[in-house]
């Protein structure tokens, strides 16, 4: 059983009277790249928005964890998108999330944590009640992490969720098979955990450079 998985299980145990519950899973992302249009990374580096939710999330006591501000994978441009948030304080957490260029599903997000606090079991307590939710062990780089695949009665893989263990903070990185149900329809290359892996071992770091 999985360090994560172990946890839930405890909280189970000793949470009978208790109440887990989910966030809904969101859709996620190789060398780093300049440039962009008006609504690509370019944008949102010059946003004051996207730098004051980053301000934000440091003065809670997160470190930010990105990408970079865009990057080729799967033959395609994946840029920072603007509308990074910042939720708190309780449970600080920082949202950011990177989208393709083609097709329209493309998309993946990064969700940072601060481990003092938590946060991150509520939003993957759901995935886990699925029954058929694969949850291995992993690492990204020199973190250990979690792969948790997260299936559909249409697709045998419609979420792609990693799950990191840095020193202070957990990331979460989710790929969202595609932006409909309907099985093939614009799907997110991304949702190769392979590739994902691969993305995130190449790119994942703190903000900025």
């Amino acid at each position: 059983m999985t360090w994560y998985a172990m946890k839930i299980q405890r909280r189970k145990r000793t949470a009978q009277i208790a109440i887990l519950v989910l966030a809904p899973l969101t859709g996620i992302l190789v060398a780093s790249c300049g440039g962009g249009d008006a609504t690509g990374s370019q944008s949102a580096l010059d946003s004051r928005e996207f730098l004051s939710v980053v301000q934000e999330a440091r003065d809670a006591g997160l470190t930010p964890y990105w990408l970079g501000q865009e990057f080729q994978a799967a033959s395609s441009t994946v840029e920072l998108v603007a509308d990074a948030k910042f939720y708190g304080p309780e449970q600080p957490m920082l949202s950011i999330m990177y989208r393709m260029a083609q097709p329209a599903a493309g998309r993946i997000s990064l969700l940072v944590y601060s481990k003092a606090h938590g946060g991150w079991e509520t939003y993957l307590e759901g995935a886990g009640r699925n029954p058929n939710t694969v949850i291995e062990d992993t690492t990204i780089g020199p973190w250990p992490a979690e792969l948790w695949r997260v299936p559909t009665a249409s697709r045998p893989v419609n979420a792609a969720i990693f799950v990191i263990a840095l020193d202070d903070m957990v990331v979460i990185a989710t790929a969202k098979a595609a932006t409909s149900g309907v099985p093939g329809e614009d799907v997110n290359p991304l949702i190769d955990s392979e590739l994902l892996k691969s993305v995130l071992e190449q790119h994942l770091r703190p903000y900025p450079e």
